[in-house]
């Protein structure tokens, strides 16, 4: 797994990137263009790690949860 990397990243880049995994989950680009600094949605995690098995054989959804981006909230996004 990657170290200080942000592995949010990194797995969307190896799935294909932004619109390979947006058109995997039928969303929007734009949806998923904020997933690699925010970090990728828990909802999606399982399905993540699935599609990701033959590129990134050791993801689970365990390190999907500790490796997420600290996102702050700013007083006015609060």
């Amino acid at each position: 797994m990657p170290g200080l990397m942000n592995l949010h990243a990194v797995v969307i880049r190896n799935l294909g990137g932004r619109a390979s995994v947006a058109r995997a989950f039928g969303l929007p680009t734009e949806t998923v263009k904020s997933w690699p600094k925010r970090g990728i949605p828990a909802r999606y995690w399982h399905r993540i790690v699935e599609m990701a098995v033959d590129c990134m054989p050791n993801l689970t959804t365990h390190e999907l949860e500790r490796t997420k981006p600290r996102t702050t909230v700013t007083a006015e996004a609060a």
